[in-house]
């Protein structure tokens, strides 16, 4: 959820719901933005975005990446926690724009899974602070970064040992370590401290998907390093975007987002996702332009190389969609802000358009043929109150594309 203010920075409100800023979606763009930083810190550090603190010393992708983070800074506990988020108590006045917000504003109550994901970020924050010679803004991150890490293992502990524990599901019980690795070895490139290095080792998940904790441990000094599992961590990063290499050759549009033979369900992004992270990883950390090449093709769906010729970002190209989910410039009257890619086409009658449902038959009164008889890569319909396909949030389409275009962009 988020807006665009008149300056044009993003911010955190909603599009048509509460005020809803959980820090899962807000967390994926802040660690990208600092990614791109750290790739290429020399195209970045002069690169305007036009923002209040375009003036300041620091990179206003920096900027942006603390904007997003310091919220959490803000309302971690004495004891280190950190809060999943804030929403509204209810969703706005139907017709109010984001800066009438009303609602009373609540916090999410501290747990270890939102502390690990917000100490992977912080650390990363205060390792490029470092880079950047700000020293005592560095600390203050390092210092909440080490904070919420000495909390959370603590809670970590009570979690697994509770009787309670064995009704968790699985999808929370693999997804929590795959943080808390993260957070660790974010935490041993910025400290060097053995004990962090520790629990990435015994933490290290060489099936997941995921190569943010690779991509990292790959590229530490090699005094720094187990030399197996650093050679595990270059495998398992390698491994994955060689997979997508292999997905994107055998689909129609050369995408590299979603997963092959499952339905492609509202929300996805599957098509606007430009490309995924990974194959930036990969093609940074060994060159091979295979990588590059695959990521390039990825990204002309959404870039309107597809059947309805359409960009699914406003303002890029010459025929961009008009009406995403952004409520200020629905009452206002104005046009959406530039730059706001949408979830996209989905597959409308697995989900949201069930047959025999009122939105079926709201849709097909507008359709011919019926909706069941469009393919997936074309139904994109440029309306307002589609909202799994007009809505945005920032984790997820708006943080990868803003990572894919800028790591292309960087390399010019």
């Amino acid at each position: 959820a988020l807006r665009c203010s008149e300056s044009g920075r993003v911010e955190t409100v909603s599009e048509y719901g509460s005020g809803w800023c959980p820090f899962c979606f807000i967390i994926n763009l802040v660690r990208l933005y600092l990614e791109l930083f750290e790739m290429n810190p020399g195209y970045f550090k002069d690169l305007c975005l036009y923002i209040p603190e375009s003036k300041n010393d620091l990179p206003d992708i920096v900027d942006e990446a603390l904007f997003g983070l310091d919220i959490y800074r803000r309302m971690q506990t004495p004891e280190g926690g950190i809060r999943g988020g804030v929403e509204s108590s209810e969703h706005p006045i139907e017709g109010s724009t984001s800066w009438q917000e009303t609602q009373t504003a609540l916090a999410y109550a501290p747990d270890h899974w939102s502390s690990y994901l917000y100490i992977g970020v912080a650390a990363r924050a205060a390792y490029v602070l470092k880079m950047l010679g700000k020293g005592e803004e560095a600390k203050k991150w390092e210092e909440s970064a080490i904070k919420a890490m000495e909390w959370a293992e603590v809670e970590y502990e009570k979690w697994i040992s509770a009787p309670e524990y064995a009704q968790v599901r699985e999808r929370a019980k693999n997804t929590v370590p795959i943080e808390r690795n993260l957070a660790a070895v974010e935490l041993y490139r910025l400290t060097k401290n053995k004990r962090w290095h520790e629990v990435y080792l015994s933490t290290q998940n060489l099936e997941t998907e995921r190569t943010e904790a690779s991509f990292i441990y790959a590229r530490l000094d090699e005094k720094l390093v187990d030399k197996k599992a650093r050679q595990n961590a270059v495998n398992a990063l390698i491994s994955v975007a060689n997979r997508l290499v292999e997905i994107s050759a055998n689909n129609a549009f050369g995408l590299t987002t979603g997963s092959p033979g499952r339905p492609n369900g509202a929300y996805s992004s599957a098509y606007t996702i430009p490309a995924e992270p990974t194959l930036v990883r990969a093609h940074y950390f060994s060159g091979d332009s295979k990588y590059l090449k695959t990521m390039l093709r990825s990204t002309l769906y959404v870039a309107g190389a597809n059947p309805m010729n359409l960009s699914l970002t406003t303002g890029l190209g010459e025929n961009y969609i008009q009406k995403p989910l952004h409520e200020d410039s629905q009452h206002t009257g104005r046009p959406a802000p530039l730059g706001i890619t949408v979830f996209g086409p989905f597959e409308l009658t697995d989900s949201y358009a069930r047959a025999g449902s009122p939105m079926e038959k709201r849709i097909n009164a507008n359709l011919n043929p019926e909706i069941s008889e469009w393919p997936t890569s074309e139904s994109f319909f440029d309306v307002f109150w589609i909202v799994p396909m007009n809505e945005y949030v920032i984790g997820r389409p708006l943080g990868q594309a803003a990572y894919i275009w800028g790591y292309l962009a960087s390399r010019k």
